[in-house]
């Protein structure tokens, strides 16, 4: 058996200084203490012995024994219950969580009440489960390495004492685990959980791992060794106990390492772009294993660093995706997307980019309206914040053209520094909170409340109806209903009654938990920004699952915190009523038998539901469809539920009625080949099926009967898809040819009959891919010809692709014509396509093609080497519709304009 060890007056003197040398001589002192007055000491620590042994069995009595300690990391709870047992300890608890708190031992005298002020709460910080806390940079810690626990306890506004009291604060195996684990880099040991210290930061009402303790005045007082005690057989959390002089403190538990070398610190702060502290941002330790936090003045300190290296200072904030949204900040998106106050701080607009697309539009505001209510799922967490070193110069014009850094670089650390201060911004906190005086009177507050109503045991639906009184001139509100989701479970919610508030206005992420959130807001013109007394917002419908007599359903600000804006957007009072669901047990309408015939096929309205019951009798029908009969045809696939009554009895309500069909016939994995050279059956199509009911037959047009199709030309293929239910689909796959190709060529007559100087060059290829060779009939692979006779010309062009387009050229008996000519293919053409132009030109010159629209604006333009004779060029059709002119200049100095239409 251990002993357990107090501090004194005296000893609580000697470390009121705060400095760490008194605080490890005292440890030394106080052991050497306990050796020399072994006697005394033994009569003390048994008597104390006792007192654990008879609290502890004590304390696991009544309802405190189903009480354990929190364990979510970043969770903070405070005591709103409490359990005096008969020892003399009180057991402050929350009773919604059932987590022990803290207790205290007052020795009969009066610290206050939690219902007049008194405040009992513990926390953990997000790195509960990581590593420890890293609080070295502390005020009252000189030349050590001082690493907490993420739990902390605190009291407020307790009544002062005339005598110590004690206080019992508890802590399980992984708190011990992330303080051992930030120890293990210093070369230090935690062997068991007796070498935890412990320590209280007394007066000043501050948070316990605050580092500047001394302007507020609080006292610091270090518990070398306490002695834990194990409570619960399943050995799963600890406590220690101490006394304190002045009950209004807070404390943890950590281990202190004295250090002989001299270190450097780095201090800074962290502050939105609006100016207000950002409190738990985390900063990693030179600790592997261990995190500073930021305090609630957004101040942090990285103490312990060696000179010399370099350090890279990088914050973070685990979680915390919903801190600071509310429905104002959706306001303010809405102006700035209606263009009624548009966003120019570039802070803000980094705000409001939720999904990063680099500009603020309605997908913005869609997924700030999912984190107020809690549906955080596709929200990656990573996006909440952004950290910028606040000598960083944000502009808006540059804000997504230049990397914005998130960390400060220092090199070559040689002394302490300070002024390292970073800007934070909130994804989606856009809105400047603001005091407004001229808030009414609490009479004219809105109220909402939910009806008491009766349901008729378990297995049954009741009908909830959320109604509102004064509920005049609200522009928006936001907040959350609780149940016991144990006992009943939410089935449906309907009768939305204000404009833009439907199902997507309700987070329904934690519906399992028995937690549902709800927001709306309204433009501030809409006449419906007030309602009649009375007037039914939502109702709800819940199954009772469980057996019991009364149910109640709260409201609460978790998943969406409370709010209620006024059309000035100032935050309004408000009152909630809680509803109460008396459950009394009667006769019910006999369950009866549900025969559901499917939908045979996808879209078709061919279901059927038929009710049989076991007994004859007056049975009335109300299906969710609003129909009365007993038995419904000709349906779609959905979900039915029907409401039974009979002759007074409780109605017999069904579950969903899932009338279900088959996925739709899906054709996917498509795969058309098209020939590679024109006029060739090289043409495939092949794809598969999914949905419907295998197996699945296949017909073509064609005749063919399998799911692919080869040696196909240009055209159009059907097949028609038909699956064992008789679905059918039909698809239509298109061939298309290889595609054409134009070719650019100029011929040049011959003078006479028996004369050989005509002319003949490919001068380029529109359509296909090269490279390309050429044969002519004589054998020639060059793609000019000189010397020619009057006749015909045969040239076959290989493409890049192997395929062969056989043309054919006339040279004529010409003299070459006196004038420029010009003649286009059509006058009417298709936008975006192939014509040719066919120009007579009198010498061989340089000529300019150009086309204009009506209004005389260039649009094309483009230089062709043209040769003596006739020269064929094919050019791209305008893409809009209209009449434009073709304009060819010569050399010479000619000009030729042609009109056409585009349709």
């Amino acid at each position: 058996m251990q002993s357990c060890y107090f501090y004194t007056p005296e000893i609580n003197e000697l470390q009121s200084d705060g400095n760490v040398d008194n605080i490890v001589r005292l440890k030394s002192e106080y052991v050497a203490m306990e050796r020399n007055s072994f006697l005394a000491y033994n009569i003390i620590s048994w008597a104390l012995i006792g007192l654990f042994w008879l609290g502890a069995p004590t304390i696991l009595s009544g309802s405190v024994e189903q009480l354990t300690l929190m364990q979510k990391a970043g969770q903070f709870l405070k005591a709103d219950a409490v359990i005096a047992d008969e020892t003399g300890w009180t057991h402050f608890y929350n009773k919604a969580q059932q987590k022990l708190i803290l207790s205290v031992y007052t020795d009969g005298q009066d610290i206050g009440d939690l219902e007049e002020g008194l405040t009992v709460s513990s926390g953990l910080l997000a790195n509960y489960g990581r590593g420890a806390n890293d609080l070295s940079g502390a005020d009252y810690v000189t030349r050590a390495i001082w690493l907490t626990m993420n739990r902390y306890w605190r009291v407020d506004n307790s009544k002062p004492v005339r005598r110590p009291v004690r206080i019992r604060f508890y802590f399980d195996q992984q708190d011990f685990k992330d303080i051992r684990r930030g120890i293990r880099q210093t070369g230090n040991k935690l062997e068991t959980i007796e070498d935890l210290q412990f320590y209280s930061l007394e007066g000043g009402s501050i948070h316990p791992f605050s580092t500047r303790t001394k302007s507020s005045k609080a006292r610091f007082s270090f518990f070398a060794k306490p002695s834990p005690y194990l409570i619960g057989e399943k050995a799963d959390f600890f406590y220690a106990e101490f006394e304190v002089s002045d009950l209004s403190s807070s404390g943890s538990g950590g281990f202190l390492i004295p250090l002989n070398d001299e270190a450097f610190s780095i201090q800074g702060s962290i502050y939105s772009h609006k100016g207000i502290p950002i409190e738990n941002a985390y900063f990693r330790s030179p600790l592997e294993g261990a995190m500073i936090r930021s305090t609630g003045d957004g101040e942090y300190t990285l103490a312990n660093l060696d000179g010399g290296q370099k350090y890279r200072i990088e914050p973070e904030v685990p979680g915390r995706p919903l801190e600071g949204v509310t429905i104002l900040d959706l306001l303010a998106m809405e102006e700035h997307i209606a263009k009624r106050q548009i966003i120019e701080d570039p802070y803000d607009f980094l705000a409001s980019d939720l999904d990063q697309s680099g500009q603020v539009d309605e997908g913005d505001k869609y997924w700030l309206q999912r984190l107020i209510l809690g549906e955080t799922a596709g929200f990656s967490t990573e996006k909440a914040w952004q950290f910028i070193p606040k000598e960083f110069s944000l502009s808006l014009d540059d804000i997504y053209d230049k990397p914005i850094p998130n960390f400060i670089s220092l090199d070559n650390l040689y002394n302490n520094v300070a002024k390292q201060d970073f800007i934070a911004v909130k994804t989606g906190n856009l809105w400047e909170e603001k005091d407004f005086p001229n808030e009414p009177p609490i009479i004219l507050a809105p109220n909402f409340y939910l009806e008491n109503v009766t349901s008729c045991g378990k297995n049954t639906l009741v009908e909830v109806h959320l109604r509102v009184n004064d509920f005049q001139g609200v522009r928006g509100f936001q907040f959350s209903l609780e149940w016991d989701p144990e006992i009943m479970m939410l089935d449906s919610a309907y009768h939305f009654d204000l404009p833009n508030f439907d199902d997507g206005n309700l987070g329904t992420n934690m519906l399992e938990q028995g937690n549902l959130g709800l927001l709306w807001y309204i433009d501030e013109d809409h006449p419906k920004t007030s309602l009649p007394d009375g007037s039914t917002l939502l109702t709800l419908r819940f199954k009772i699952i469980q057996e019991t007599d009364e149910a109640e359903i709260n409201f609460s600000d978790f998943p969406t915190a409370t709010q209620v804006i006024r059309k000035n957007l100032s935050t309004s009072n408000v009152l909630f009523t809680l509803g109460r669901i008396k459950i009394e047990e009667a006769a019910t309408v006999e369950t009866p038998k549900i025969k559901v015939f499917d939908v045979d096929c996808f879209g078709k309205e061919n279901g059927q539901i038929i009710i049989e019951h076991p007994a004859a009798g007056n049975y009335q029908y109300r299906w969710n469809n609003g129909s009365r009969k007993g038995a419904l045809a000709n349906l779609s696939a959905g979900s039915y539920q029907v409401t039974i009554t009979q002759d007074g009895k409780c109605p017999f309500v069904s579950d969903s009625i899932v009338l279900e069909e088959p996925n739709v016939l899906f054709v996917h994995n498509k795969n058309v080949h098209h020939p590679n050279c024109p006029g060739l059956p090289e043409g495939a199509i092949s794809f598969k099926v999914s949905g419907g009911k295998k197996p699945y037959q296949y017909e073509w047009d064609n005749g063919a009967r399998t799911p692919w199709v080869t040696q196909l030309t240009e055209g159009a293929y059907q097949v028609t898809i038909t699956d064992d239910n008789g679905c059918i689909r039909t698809e239509i796959f298109d061939i298309y040819d290889a595609g054409e190709i134009f070719i650019n060529y100029s011929i040049t007559p011959s003078a006479g009959e028996n004369t050989q100087d005509g002319k003949l060059a490919i001068r380029d290829l529109i359509g296909v891919q090269g490279p390309f060779s050429y044969e002519w009939e004589n054998g020639s692979t060059e793609s000019y010809r000189e010397q020619l006779a009057p006749g015909n010309y045969q040239v076959t062009i290989t493409c890049g692709n192997g395929c062969a387009y056989v043309k054919n050229y006339k040279i004529p008996k010409s003299e070459p014509k006196l004038n420029l000519e010009v003649d286009l293919e059509r006058d009417e053409v298709a936008a975006d396509d192939y014509i040719y132009v066919d120009i007579e030109s009198p010498i061989s010159q340089a000529l300019q093609m150009k086309i204009y629209t009506m209004k005389n604006e260039l649009i094309w333009q483009q230089v062709v080497a043209g040769q003596t004779g006739h020269n064929r060029q094919f050019l791209l059709t305008p893409t809009e519709k209209g009449i434009y002119m073709l304009q060819v200049l010569g050399q010479s100095g000619s000009v030729k304009t042609t009109r056409f239409e585009v349709f």
